[in-house]
């Protein structure tokens, strides 16, 4: 989204976050909290679930990106099989 359509989605989660069957592929929904933003650095200023509360620092992509591994994590954590 942020390459090709400028766009920040800002609510990367879980939740958000479907899984279809064949061709397997996910697909991102909830864009309420989502910005356009042109590559020029402009962003929002907008406080959300990354470190950018801690630091109080404008959405950036990374955040987006930050936000995915959280998400990957969390499955993997989640759903891992332990026959331990």
């Amino acid at each position: 989204m942020y390459t090709n359509h400028s766009v920040l989605h800002r609510d990367v989660s879980y939740g958000n976050i479907l899984l279809l069957p064949a061709p397997a592929h996910g697909v991102l929904i909830d864009f309420d909290l989502a910005i356009s933003i042109d590559h020029s650095g402009h962003s929002a200023r907008h406080r959300t679930g990354t470190f950018d509360l801690i630091e109080n620092t404008n959405h950036t992509a990374r955040h987006d990106l930050e936000s995915f591994f959280y998400v990957l994590l969390w499955i993997a954590i989640r759903y891992s099989r332990y026959d331990g």
